[in-house]
């Protein structure tokens, strides 16, 4: 299956009408034929849309987007931070499938950013977690200072900070978001509303 281009603010639009579909409780994919349809992707997938967001259980993008199999190319990763590894996947993505849009979803009560928020007197002692590799990923999510709406203002704030980082750390999606053939996007799920929110 040959990778297909759509330009950015095309498949956005798309994206925003399936979030539509999911938050009226008007889905219009039917999962119960996700099975007979697996054959169809044997040989290849044509997503054009990177979703990377958070491992947490209630983030589901292809229910949040309303979208069928072989649509999205999503990764997963609490707190939806970006390692190399996800670079690496964000390339893979925008360079052999085409993808012309990075959106970098983070949600409401995000669960990383909390413990982000909860080792800060820790961290602020330049001490570490127990875990060494919590400890790594927790110092990764970025956090405001204070403020009536730290724990939600944090969210946001990460949220932006890891999409500003795609382009800084990869040259490859850099070049092609400066020849505007590629746009990275940071954006909000709403747990309460099912709504999608994208952040300036």
């Amino acid at each position: 299956m040959a990778a297909s281009y759509q330009a950015p603010a095309q498949v956005l639009e798309g994206l925003l009408e399936g979030n539509k579909h999911w938050t009226d409780a008007d889905s219009t994919v039917n999962l119960s034929n996700v099975a007979t349809r697996g054959e169809e992707f044997v040989n290849g997938q044509d997503p054009n849309v990177v979703v990377i967001t958070c491992s947490d259980s209630r983030v589901i993008p292809e229910f949040i987007f309303d979208s069928a199999m072989g649509q999205l190319f999503v990764i997963r990763i609490a707190g939806n931070i970006i390692s190399p590894e996800v670079l690496a996947s964000v390339e893979f993505a925008v360079d052999k499938l085409n993808c012309s849009l990075v959106l970098v979803l983070g949600h409401q009560n995000c669960g990383a950013v909390q413990g982000r928020l909860d080792a800060e007197p820790v961290l602020s002692q330049n001490q570490h977690l127990e875990s060494p590799n919590m400890d790594q990923l927790i110092q990764q999510i970025q956090i405001v200072s204070g403020g009536e709406d730290q724990y939600l203002e944090s969210i946001r704030h990460n949220a932006r900070y890891q999409s500003e980082q795609i382009p800084l750390q990869s040259k490859l999606v850099g070049d092609r978001v400066q020849a505007g053939k590629v746009e990275v996007k940071p954006a909000l799920y709403w747990l309460e509303s099912r709504e999608v929110e994208i952040l300036a």
